[in-house]
């Protein structure tokens, strides 16, 4: 696991850039990958990260599409490992993703079963909120490097540089946007 070591007090508008990677994408697959970039909303800037592989306890479904074998997470924590640094990584902040449903129902349900009790709160989708592209397409359109696509840390660096972009576009306009439903575990 890779953390960087953040100051006690937190902006509580600091964003937080997050993309999993998963054994599937069923109400039984589990997380296997996560990313959580910690972003200062004025300059766009990364400010601290929890990165991790994930132990699902089973098998880590399609290789082909993730890249990431059984053996790579052999010895990798698993989410209940892991669950409540994350959920005080998380708290306070404005979750961002490109497709925040499907991330936020994965941690929904994983901190469900981890036992851990956690608001994933507000967030914003720059899917649904900006391109309606695939992360791969959008990053095309406006030529933004992706390397290593679908692997948790690449894909949320380049939703950082997609959401810096939105911002530039929509300027003061950009506002995240209360989730309505909550995420089912």
């Amino acid at each position: 696991m890779e953390q960087l070591t953040r100051p006690e007090a937190q902006a509580p508008t600091q964003w937080v850039v997050i993309d999993t990677e998963t054994t599937g994408l069923g109400v039984d697959d589990r997380i296997i990958e996560i990313a959580a970039l910690a972003v200062d909303p004025d300059t766009m800037q990364v400010v601290d990260q929890f990165v991790t592989l994930l132990n699902p306890g089973r098998d880590t479904g399609p290789e082909n599409v993730h890249g990431i074998s059984d053996q790579m997470v052999a010895h990798a924590p698993a989410f209940a490992d892991i669950s409540d640094p994350l959920a005080g990584f998380l708290h306070g902040r404005v979750l961002v993703a490109h497709n925040l449903e499907f991330d936020r129902r994965f941690l929904a349900s994983e901190f469900h079963n981890a036992g851990t009790d956690i608001d994933l709160g507000r967030g914003f989708c720059t899917w649904r909120q900006g391109s309606h592209l695939t992360l791969a397409a959008s990053c095309e359109k406006f030529a933004i490097p992706l390397q290593d696509a679908h692997r948790a840390e690449a894909d949320a660096r380049a939703t950082v540089a997609l959401l810096a972009h939105c911002d530039q576009r929509h300027g003061v306009d950009l506002q995240p946007a209360h989730l309505l439903a909550p995420a089912s575990a």
